[in-house]
C-alpha cells in the first residue's frame, strides 16, 4: 500500500501542472449611457473570472475564456455573461477585455502575459464598441474612463503531486499511530 502512495505521487510529480483560476479586476470612473440614460462620473468595478485551463494561445496575444463577467456601480451588479474573454499581447503590450469584434483595451501594463499575480496598475484605457455591451440591467456603452486601474490574482491550486504527498503523510501518520502498542505493567506495593 506506502509501495503503491510513493509510486503514483512520484508519477504525479511529474505531470503539468493543474490550471488555475484567475480573477481580472479593472476599476475606474467612468461616462456612457444604459439602454441611452446617460451617466457620468460613476465609480464602477469590473471582474472577469477565467480559467487557464481553457486559455489559447496565438502569435501575438493570448486568450483566457471568461466564466463570468460583471461590474458593480452603486450597489448595481451588470452580468455580462461568458461570451467575453481577457486577452494580453506582450508584443503590443495591450491587455483588455473582448467579446466578438468589441473590446475595452489598455495600455500600462507593460509586457503582462496572463496568467500571473498582477498588483493594482493604472492603465490608460480605449473602449470599442460596434454594439452596447449586453448586460443584465440593460446595454450598457461606455464612451470614456478615468482614475482605472487593473490587477490580476491567481487562486492557489494545488499540485497533483502535493496532494500525493499529503495522503501519504496522513497514511504515515494512521500507520503510525495504529502501530504503537505500548504495554503497561501495573505492579500493587
Amino acid at each position: 500500500m506506502l509501495a503503491a502512495t510513493v509510486a503514483i505521487s512520484g508519477i504525479s510529480a511529474a505531470t503539468t501542472a493543474n490550471a488555475a483560476i484567475v480573477t481580472y479586476t479593472f476599476s475606474g470612473v467612468f461616462n456612457g449611457s444604459i439602454d441611452g440614460r446617460e451617466f457620468s462620473n460613476s465609480q464602477a468595478t469590473f471582474t472577469g473570472i477565467g480559467d487557464t485551463n481553457n486559455a489559447f494561445f496565438q502569435q501575438d496575444a493570448n486568450f483566457v475564456p471568461l466564466s463570468s463577467f460583471t461590474a458593480v456601480s452603486g450597489g448595481t451588479t451588470f452580468d455580462f455573461g461568458a461570451g467575453f474573454n481577457f486577452w494580453s499581447s506582450p508584443t503590443f503590450g495591450t491587455s483588455g477585455f473582448k467579446t466578438g469584434d468589441d473590446f475595452i483595451a489598455f495600455t500600462g501594463l507593460g509586457n503582462y502575459a496572463n496568467p500571473s499575480n498582477l498588483a493594482p496598475t493604472p492603465v490608460s484605457v480605449y473602449f470599442y464598441a460596434t454594439q452596447p455591451f449586453a448586460s443584465s440591467q440593460g446595454a450598457v456603452v461606455i464612451t470614456n474612463a478615468t482614475q482605472t486601474s487593473f490587477s490580476a490574482s491567481v487562486a492557489a491550486v494545488p499540485e497533483t503531486a502535493t496532494w500525493g504527498m499529503m495522503i501519504l503523510g496522513f497514511g504515515m501518520i494512521g500507520a503510525a499511530s495504529r502501530s504503537r502498542k505500548v504495554k503497561t505493567t501495573v505492579k500493587f506495593a
